[in-house]
């Protein structure tokens, strides 16, 4: 899974001598509307490091990114899952305008991209909520070989066009990855939340061998 990502560099941590941690944040927006920011933590692992090695706080950059999912057991046995993104490239550029929002310096018009192959796991569903169409969407996805599953949310047309998909059809899609946070009794929270930008299904010959197939 390949995407691109760009923003204000918020931190910028050396984790190890080999990994670098690049914080981005921005909006893909105008800033008019109610739009929160993106965060975006980008690693720079092994011979990509020495792209983060010369950056600092404050620059805006554009980075290309594979974004890969990983899961493990705790030696406790339970089981934990985490979605990172990994530089491929880096590129320094100049923002049109940038405001501040929640708290984030963000770039007005950044990019935050992933491109997507998935099969739909179960029947979507669609609903109006507030005067608005929603589209939601459980999917799996191959990575490496193993399959992983995301929900998948799609607003106006595109909720509109991602309902007439059943169980079992394979999407194309490009969508934007943010991450969420809230708090309860049990602390702080982050998780991953996937809005559809664009999507198309796949070639004919790829809805008749979707019995087989999670997409990559």
């Amino acid at each position: 899974m390949k995407g691109s990502i760009s923003g204000y560099v918020a931190r910028v941590e050396e984790r190890t001598p080999t990994l670098t941690i690049v914080s981005i944040t921005g909006l893909t927006g105008d800033g008019q509307d109610d739009e929160h920011p993106f965060i975006q933590n980008i690693r720079f692992d092994g011979r990509y490091r020495q792209l983060a090695s010369n950056l600092t706080v404050g620059e805006f950059v554009y980075v290309d990114v594979s974004y890969t999912y990983h899961n493990w057991q705790t030696p406790s046995g339970e089981a934990r899952s985490q979605n990172t993104m990994n530089g491929n490239t880096l590129y320094r550029i100049e923002p049109v305008e940038v405001i501040k929002r929640d708290g984030y310096v963000c770039p007005l018009f950044m990019v935050n991209e992933i491109r997507l192959r998935v099969r739909l796991v179960r029947d979507v569903v669609f609903k109006v909520q507030a005067g608005k169409r929603i589209c939601e969407a459980r999917v799996a996805c191959s990575d490496q070989g193993q399959a992983h599953y995301y929900n998948l949310t799609a607003w106006h047309d595109l909720a509109s066009a991602m309902s007439k998909a059943v169980k079992g059809d394979t999407l194309m899609a490009t969508v934007k990855a943010r991450k969420e946070k809230w708090t309860d009794a049990n602390g702080e929270h982050w998780r991953d939340h996937i809005e559809v930008r664009s999507m198309t299904r796949s070639p004919i010959v790829l809805q008749g061998a979707r019995a087989n197939l999670a997409g990559d």
